[in-house]
């Protein structure tokens, strides 16, 4: 190691970045145009089942944000509830509280791991 590392100072690093380029106007289009030649084909019922691909980053954030509702409150809540008894705990009885909760969430942890087979 030596002096020399504590001297010298680190270099930022870099990195390249690709960015991609979503067009919502030619996507459009693309859908467009496939759905005019299906119908001017006029194929069978195989074949109008088979669509282009939908791009993903259309609906991804919507149906994400359903999730962040109020089960990420209730447990927050119930995480800091915890840490807070915890520490009460702690204060007042010692390791015993520390090794009290430590068993009981094992044996949680092991009863929801069988439960679930």
């Amino acid at each position: 190691m030596g002096f020399t590392s504590l001297l010298k100072a680190a270099k930022h690093k870099r990195f390249n970045l690709q960015p991609r380029y979503y067009d919502p106007i030619k996507e459009e289009i693309e859908n467009r145009t496939w759905r005019i030649k299906r119908e001017m084909k006029e194929k069978s019922d195989d074949d109008e089942n088979t669509e282009p691909f939908k791009s993903g980053i259309a609906g991804s954030f919507h149906r994400k944000s359903n999730m962040t509702g109020s089960k990420t409150g209730v447990l927050r809540f119930t995480i800091m509830v915890l840490l807070i008894i915890t520490a009460i705990g702690y204060l007042f009885w010692g390791n015993v509280v520390l090794y009290t909760l430590a068993g009981f969430g094992l044996s949680i942890y092991v009863l929801l791991k069988f439960r679930k087979k």
